[in-house]
Order: C-alpha cells, then sequence, then structure tokens
C-alpha cells in the first residue's frame, strides 16, 4: 500500500493503521478488517491534526497477528493540536508490531506527547486482556522538531509495555533535533519507559543499514560487512542500452530496472542492487544509432560470470530481474544451471515474464485512466512517465510523440523479424506526450511490489518443499 502526496487535516488521526475485530455481514460493505497489516509506504505528505488523537497512528485496533514493514518519511506535521501524540502507536489488542520506520519527519508545531508507544488491555484485547502482543524494531531518524517555550512541563514522551510479557523492545533514535540542536539524551524528549527494553539514542555513525543500497557505491571491505550481517540478498537488473523515441535517453531500462529493484530492496529488507547490466538482446533496434545489442551466446556467459562473482562475494540469494523483456529467453535458458551451482547461494530469477507481463505492463496505464494503446509497450506513456518519476531532467518533454498504438502481440512477430523501424519509424510504441511524474512513481512501486512478491513465493516454496 502506498500513500503519497497528500495532505490530511481533520480532528481524529490522519493517518492510521488499524486491524479490528469488529464484525460485519456482506451486506454492510465493509468487509473484512482483521487482516494483516504489512508493506505500507507513506511518503510525501502533510498532516494538520486537530484533536485529541495522532498525527500518524499504527492502532489502537490491532487484532490480526502482524503489523509489520510500515515506512512513514518525508512527511510534514504543520501542528499537533490538542491531547494525543504526533507518532502513536497503540497495541492494544494482540498483534505483534514490528519493523517500523518513520524517517525524515519535520514537526512545526506539537502540544501533548511526541512519542506514544504503549501495550494496554482493552475491548480489542478479543475478551482476553493477557492476550496482549509486542512491538519490537521500531526506528525514529531525521526528525526536526519545532518546540516552543508554552511546551516546558506538557510535552512528554510514553514507551510503556503492559508486562514482562507483552513488552516494547528496540525502540532506536538517531538524529533528532529539536529546534535545530541534535538531542544528546532521551531525557531532552523528555521520556518515561516502562516494560521497554533496547531502548536507545543511537550515534550518528551508529548505521543498521548501508550508506547506499547499490553495490557498487559501497567499498569493498564495507560491502563485506554488510554481507556477514546478513544484508546477502543481491538482485540484478538486465537491461538494456537501446533507442526510447525522439525524448528519452538510451539507458531507460537502466533507470527503470535499477528503480525497481532499490524500491523492492527496501519493501524486502537486507537487500542490495547490483551491479546494472548496461546490455542485452536487442537487435530489433540495430537501425537506431546507439543501440547495442548482444548475441545470446555473450548475455549467457555475461549472467553466468555475474552469478559466480556474487557467490564468491558471499551473497546466499541473487535474484536476476528483467528491464528488458527479450532478456528473458536467455534467463530461461541460463538459469536451471545456475540455480544450485553454487554451494550457500541460490541463483533466481524471473518465474514467468507472461504472467508480471499481464499483472504490470499490461493493465498498470489502464488502472491509472491512461488507455492501453497510450500507456504502450515501448518508450509509450508508462516509460516516459518513469523517466520523470527518477531523471526528470533527462526527459525532453518538448520532443514527445506519438508512436504505434497497436497491442504489442500483433507487431512483435513483424519488429523481431524486420526490426523495430518496420512497425514504428519513431521506435515508440505508444504515446509519450501524456507522461507524469506521478503516474510514474506509481508505475515504479507496482513493479517493485510485483518484484518483492515474486522472491517471497519462491522463498515460501522452499519452506512448503
Amino acid at each position: 500500500v502506498v500513500v503519497e502526496d497528500s495532505f490530511f487535516a481533520i480532528n481524529d488521526d490522519c493517518i492510521a493503521l488499524k486491524s479490528a475485530n469488529w464484525s460485519y455481514t456482506p451486506a454492510d460493505g465493509i468487509g473484512e478488517w482483521r487482516m494483516n497489516v504489512e508493506r505500507v509506504h507513506v511518503h510525501g505528505c502533510t498532516v494538520l491534526n486537530r484533536g485529541s488523537s495522532a498525527a500518524f497512528e499504527i492502532g489502537h485496533e490491532t487484532s490480526c497477528d502482524e503489523i509489520a514493514q510500515v515506512v512513514f518519511e518525508n512527511c510534514d506535521v504543520l501542528a499537533k493540536h490538542g491531547h494525543g501524540a504526533v507518532f502513536g502507536l497503540h497495541n492494544f489488542g494482540r498483534s505483534r508490531i514490528h519493523d517500523i520506520t518513520f524517517r525524515a519527519i519535520r514537526i512545526e508545531h506539537h502540544f501533548d506527547k511526541l512519542f506514544d508507544l504503549r501495550i494496554e488491555p482493552s475491548i480489542f484485547s478479543d475478551g482476553n486482556p493477557e492476550d496482549l502482543g509486542s512491538m519490537d524494531n521500531i526506528l525514529f531518524e531525521d526528525l526536526d522538531i519545532a518546540r516552543k517555550p508554552i511546551n516546558a512541563g506538557y510535552t512528554v514522551s510514553l514507551i510503556g509495555g503492559h508486562s514482562p510479557s507483552a513488552e516494547i523492545r528496540d525502540v532506536r533514535f538517531r538524529n533528532i533535533r529539536i529546534n535545530g540542536q541534535p538531542i544528546k539524551h532521551l531525557d531532552e524528549l523528555p521520556l518515561h519507559t516502562r516494560h521497554a527494553h533496547g531502548v536507545r539514542l543511537l550515534d550518528p555513525l551508529d548505521i543498521d543499514a548501508p550508506a547506499s543500497l547499490l553495490m557498487n557505491d559501497l567499498p569493498s571491505p564495507e560491502l563485506k560487512k554488510w554481507i556477514a550481517r546478513g544484508w546477502d540478498t543481491l538482485l540484478v537488473p538486465l537491461a538494456s542500452t537501446e533507442q526510447h523515441g525522439p525524448a528519452l535517453p538510451l539507458d531507460v531500462d537502466v533507470i527503470h530496472g535499477r528503480e525497481t529493484c532499490l524500491r523492492a530492496a527496501r519493501l524486502l529488507g537486507k537487500t542490495l542492487v547490483g551491479p546494472d547490466v548496461p546490455f542485452g538482446y536487442a537487435p530489433q533496434h540495430a537501425s537506431f544509432p546507439g543501440s547495442i545489442s548482444l548475441r545470446q551466446e555473450t548475455l549467457r556467459l555475461l549472467i553466468e560470470d555475474i552469478a559466480a562473482s556474487a557467490a564468491l562475494s558471499g551473497f546466499r540469494f541473487v535474484y536476476l530481474w528483467i528491464a528488458h523483456a527479450e532478456n528473458d529467453p536467455v534467463l530461461r535458458e541460463v538459469l536451471p544451471g545456475l540455480r544450485d551451482r553454487f554451494p550457500g547461494c541460490r541463483i533466481e530469477g524471473l518465474r514467468s515474464l507472461a504472467d508480471y507481463a499481464a499483472a504490470t505492463w499490461d493493465i498498470m496505464a489502464e488502472a491509472e485512466g491512461i488507455s492501453a494503446e497510450v500507456g504502450g509497450s515501448h518508450a509509450g506513456e508508462i516509460e516516459t512517465s518513469m523517466m520523470l518519476a527518477v531523471v526528470p531532467e533527462r526527459v525532453r518533454m518538448d520532443l514527445t510523440e506519438a508512436g504505434n498504438p497497436a497491442p504489442f502481440s500483433t507487431l512483435v512477430e513483424k519488429m523481431m523479424s524486420e526490426g523495430m523501424a518496420s512497425v514504428s519509424p519513431n521506435g515508440v510504441l505508444g504515446d509519450q506526450r501524456p507522461a507524469d511524474s506521478l503516474r510514474g512513481r506509481h508505475y515504479l512501486d507496482r513493479l517493485a511490489r510485483y518484484l518483492a512478491d515474486d522472491i517471497a513465493a519462491l522463498r515460501l516454496k522452499d519452506i512448503h518443499v
């Protein structure tokens, strides 16, 4: 679930994640509320809270098994008036709340509690006040808090479990600034704790993640350290350098392949990205200057060598992502011999290009109100929008054009035998002109979620075998 670029001004919780044990009949039209809440990303939002509630809330209704992998980042709190907290995590049910991150949040005004993390029995405890959940692995970092003199004596922060069997663990704070000054001790919040363990203020240099998720950004000794600490999954985008019409650069597949993998890495956790494979099998673009195509045998050997090198580096799971469709037949050919070739390292890749296309490229433009003919399968609205979302300065919107709007399935045979120019003289399948950066972010998020789900399915298959 992605919540982005939105403004909330209400008297109740502004952005809230809940899982209730309420019962509804189908006629109510609401559906089942008691489901796990996982992989939620809130970013670029602004909130104004005018009541006795929270700006950002998880709970109080927590009747599922897990609420996990939630990220709030790059958000602004204009004001948190009245009682309640800026950051509210209230486990008043049976859930395990874990792997929650609040990052790059700016708070212009608040009066009552800043942080309020609690586990308590309530009407949401399924009738058993002792059947309470837990809370662990919570990170607050890069917070800028404006605090006025009138707050003195009123503003507090609470972290409280209910009992030794229902406690809060591993709550970390890093780079917390009040009125521009970094705090040096949690007493400066001030903070009160009960049945809470591992609550600590981290040194700014005490990082629990690499400085970059791109493998090539890391020095070799640092990479070795992170692999040893469990960052042993590597995503490798198999891309291409080829023409993408009059308005886009040659490395479109490299850019969206890398960005998709980065977004998926954040969803998966403890996952690195790279190196990019910038060349692939693309003979259909040969008549357009700048397009580079590898022979299939060359690409096969390249994939084998990358897999061997990654295994030698210590990675335990390497996933080859298709960022250029024509690379898929080569991957299908080489993958069976790679999966278990390297002891201690499993090599995998996109399980089904057809399923991937059906769940993403074939439908995601229409989900955004853009026709499939405009979205296109190559250099159309979809790819132009993704480029606007990542590298807008490299998109020549003044040169955008429409291309062939026909479905890819009706063009592919002629395109692969006679070249792209035979079906689209300008190299575009779709229409570049309506491209939009917000849609581009939605497209990339959809691809990333598919990638993360594909890896999860591969790992789940192992568990069931």
